[in-house]
């Protein structure tokens, strides 16, 4: 009997109608004894995070989450399968949605998502476009951190950024951005592409190229160990900002 094909398409960066559908239908899928032996058993696995080439996994468009299976015959047991996941996602995703909402009563939310952990407690912005804009019509220097997730030196100086309280003190006087891809503003990398590095821009929308730090092939590069300098270079883009007005 051939295999057939269970497949997951799954875009969590992308705006759902009810976002807890999917992380509720994957806990639902993880958590379900009979679910997880049926596949183990009975499926070639394949869970995707990009559309592919081939139309005919989206028959009725390309929206998420969405399961198909593919190769063999659909068995019954399968489609009982299929029903129960979306059974308890759905109830799940109504007790997701209760809880949130007593949450977000009870205590502000936190811009977590925004952040990724360089402070909880500011407010991030989410796009360059979105930084500019605040950064003009608020009069505030924005100040731009590109990183990325796998990156040790860029974890290394989060973590030292997020607990250095003096600076998480004075970043509430920017419109702040962090970024884990690059834009197509070639002013943003004066230098090079490389990781971590912070730049800062006045409300003028005038990046602040004269602003560096102490490594000469990456000007705008910060180790741990500079955290102090970083925190100058913060006051110093403040100053700036006054002086030039």
């Amino acid at each position: 009997m051939q295999t057939p094909w269970l497949t997951f398409a799954s875009f969590p960066h992308k705006a759902l109608a009810e976002p807890c559908i999917h992380a509720a239908l994957k806990k639902a899928f993880a958590e379900n004894e009979e679910v997880q032996e049926m596949a183990q058993n009975n499926f070639i696995m394949l869970n995707l995070m990009h559309e592919t080439t081939d139309k005919n996994l989206s028959p009725d468009g390309q929206y998420v989450p969405r399961i198909m299976f593919i190769g063999a015959a659909m068995e019954k047991s399968y489609v009982s399968v299929f029903l129960l996941l979306v059974a308890i996602s759905c109830v799940l995703a109504k007790d997701v949605g209760k809880k949130d909402t007593k949450e977000t009563n009870t205590k502000p939310k936190l811009p977590q998502t925004l952040s990724r952990g360089w402070g909880d407690q500011l407010i991030w912005t989410q796009t360059y476009e979105e930084a500019l804009f605040r950064a003009k019509h608020s009069n505030k220097p924005l100040m731009i951190i590109h990183h990325l997730d796998d990156c040790p030196h860029s974890q290394a100086l989060k973590k030292v950024f997020a607990e250095h309280k003096e600076i998480q003190k004075l970043a509430e006087k920017f419109i702040l951005l962090n970024l884990v891809y690059e834009t197509t503003d070639k002013n943003l990398a004066p230098d090079g592409q490389y990781v971590p590095r912070i730049l800062f821009i006045d409300p003028s929308l005038t990046v602040r190229a004269d602003i560096t730090g102490r490594y000469s092939n990456r000007l705008y590069a910060y180790e741990p160990s500079d955290i102090s300098l970083l925190y100058s270079n913060m006051q110093k883009a403040l100053k700036l900002l006054k002086t030039e007005l």
